[in-house]
């Protein structure tokens, strides 16, 4: 399977992000570069920096919805921009890795910013034809 990628698409007014990658944590990393090309373009002199993080969910679509919840919140509360996960690891219920985050001030405003995650349609599994794995999540814009 070639690697991770996501696509966007407008779900009734509001962001709807599906992935699709070989194996749980790399669709999880697609839907952090996923959601930050919604929001923007970060420019060229943009500082990277890594924050470590830790979500626990029950189940892959539990860890995707917090993964991205932890990401709007980095965004309100911080300023920062999370464009990628880093060395994700899952184990039993948790995610650990290091988000990739700007400061929003590098950030090339394309689209509203998120609010919220859904939990209309949220889904992360492995594929049923044996292709990896896919997933989808609707953001609240």
């Amino acid at each position: 399977m070639a690697a991770a990628r996501y696509d966007l698409s407008e779900h009734s007014g509001d962001l709807a992000i599906a992935v699709r990658g070989p194996d749980e944590a790399a669709c999880l990393a697609a839907a952090v570069r996923g959601l930050a090309a919604a929001v923007g373009e970060v420019t060229p002199q943009a500082t990277r920096a890594h924050q470590p993080i830790v979500v626990t969910g029950s189940t892959p679509t539990r860890r995707l919805v917090a993964l991205l919840q932890e990401a709007i919140a980095a965004l309100d509360a911080d300023g920062l921009l999370a464009v990628d996960l880093r060395d994700p690891r899952v184990a039993q219920h948790r995610l650990a890795g290091s988000l990739v985050v700007v400061a929003l001030t590098d950030v090339e405003a394309t689209g509203p910013p998120p609010k919220a995650v859904t939990w209309h349609e949220a889904h992360l599994a492995p594929d049923p034809e044996g292709h990896g794995w896919r997933g989808r999540v609707v953001v609240d814009l």
